[in-house]
């Protein structure tokens, strides 16, 4: 995700639901004063002027946002869960719209109807297509057909907002309909595709004792899968820990038997809880190693590309719909023993990255490194520093956990370099949940 695209998101949840976090003041029409977002935005330490606002605006896909005539105030065209009125003008809709939701919420609204929920108005699709994109941010997708010029002609009203997305207040049950879209369901399996890369806190390295007992928590049903390229590559397993103990290969990426517990089923269960699609997890980590033994044309990243590949051909041949292909990384503790600086560093996980997103990833989500927490003296600031202007000048890549750095205070550090498994927990969990919220918030 670019600058531009953090700011619209910023300015979408500030426009639409929450105009506190940026200081401004929404008025009865929803309207805010464009100097006053201005500066609430820079108030946050986001860059942003008036010529890089309206490019957004223009820019938009969705045309999210409007200004008034002379450009003085602005705000968001439809999807408030804050009450305003922004003076929808009521119109006759075509014989048919369409809704898309997941699958799983089916039985819930064929009991109680379609519902506005957070939103002020029940959004609909002028045609199927979009309804099927529509629901599969939520899940495998279900396609409603409402009898919207039925409900007109009974009195119910509908207003198309300036980017083209029909409202309404509440359909009825008896206003649609499940739409078949000819897939089968064994076809609509969605899931989002993640490798969990790095050294050896992505391998995971979790333990319990008599201090420390909390476990690897129980995975949610339906919340992911291992696909496993070198053991398995017939089959999904469900997510299991040690997670990847099975996927060693010689001359590529082997972690031998060092593997315990990781944060990959605390990251799943907390990406599932909030999108609803389960993801296909492949192992690709390898303690102890360091930046350089990452590059183009190594055996590390060679067997990583290989793995992906293999999953991918494997879910499409198996009638799943991979919605992303993503990477989760952590690793930077080697580099750091060894006093790497900072821009090496850097140039060695770029050129990592480009590599990775030349084979089809699409985002880089970042696990920042920890403290080290023993007696050698080594200091992985500069490492942690550099990760973290990696991820705020990189648009394709995400920062979305720092929780490790407070494990040595938390006592949670079991050695050196390694955590107890309640640590992986805490990770993993908080991984899981920002790389949601950044997935559902670019959908």
């Amino acid at each position: 995700m670019g600058k531009s695209d953090k700011l619209s998101v910023f300015i979408s949840l500030v426009l639409r639901h929450d105009p506190d976090a940026a200081h401004v003041t929404l008025d009865e029409h929803g309207w805010a004063d464009v100097e006053a977002l201005l500066d609430g935005i820079r108030s946050t330490g986001r860059q942003i002027d008036r010529r890089i606002l309206e490019e957004i605006v223009a820019t938009d896909n969705k045309q999210r946002y409007s200004f008034n005539q002379d450009k003085t105030m602005i705000r968001a065209n439809q999807g408030h869960s804050v009450p305003v009125d922004v003076e929808l003008k009521e119109q006759e809709p075509p014989e048919f719209l369409y809704h898309g939701t997941a699958s799983r919420f089916l039985d819930s609204i064929n009991r109680e109807g379609l519902k506005p929920m957070s939103r002020l108005y029940v959004h609909l699709s002028k045609d199927t297509e979009t309804a099927r994109k529509v629901g599969m941010r939520h899940g495998s997708p279900a396609i409603l057909k409402i009898h919207s010029r039925e409900m007109y002609q009974a009195g119910h009203k509908f207003y198309l907002s300036e980017n083209g997305v029909w409202l309404t207040e509440k359909v009825d049950v008896k206003y649609f309909e499940t739409e078949r879209t000819g897939i089968e369901e064994a076809q609509a399996k969605t899931v989002d595709l993640f490798l969990f890369m790095g050294q050896s806190n992505m391998a995971g390295r979790g333990i319990v004792n008599e201090d420390h007992r909390e476990g690897v928590p129980e995975l949610i049903r339906g919340a992911g899968h291992e696909y496993r390229a070198v053991s398995a590559p017939d089959r999904l397993n469900e997510i299991a820990e040690p997670f990847g103990r099975h996927e060693n290969r010689k001359g590529g990426i082997d972690d031998g038997e060092m593997k315990t517990g990781s944060m990959v089923t605390a990251f799943a269960n907390a990406y599932y809880q909030k999108t609803g699609i389960p993801i296909v997890g492949v192992s690709a980590s390898k303690g102890g190693s360091r930046i350089d033994q990452w590059q183009p044309g190594g055996a590390f990243l060679e067997d990583t590309v290989s793995r992906l590949n293999a999953a991918e051909e494997y879910l499409n041949a198996s009638h799943y719909m991979v919605r992303h292909k993503f990477m989760l990384w952590c690793q930077g503790e080697s580099d750091g023993d060894i006093s790497r600086p900072g821009k090496q560093y850097r140039e060695g996980f770029e050129r990592m990255l480009e590599a990775m997103l030349k084979a089809g990833i699409e985002k880089c989500f970042l696990v920042r490194i920890g403290h080290y927490n023993g007696s050698g003296g080594q200091d992985y600031s500069e490492i942690m520093e550099t990760q973290e202007e990696i991820a705020d000048s990189n648009e394709n890549v995400v920062m979305v956990s720092r929780a490790f750095a407070q494990m040595r205070e938390r006592g949670l550090m079991k050695d050196d370099f390694h955590y107890f498994q309640e640590a992986y927990n805490i990770v993993g969990k908080e991984a899981g949940e920002n790389t949601a919220a950044y997935v559902l918030a670019v959908q």
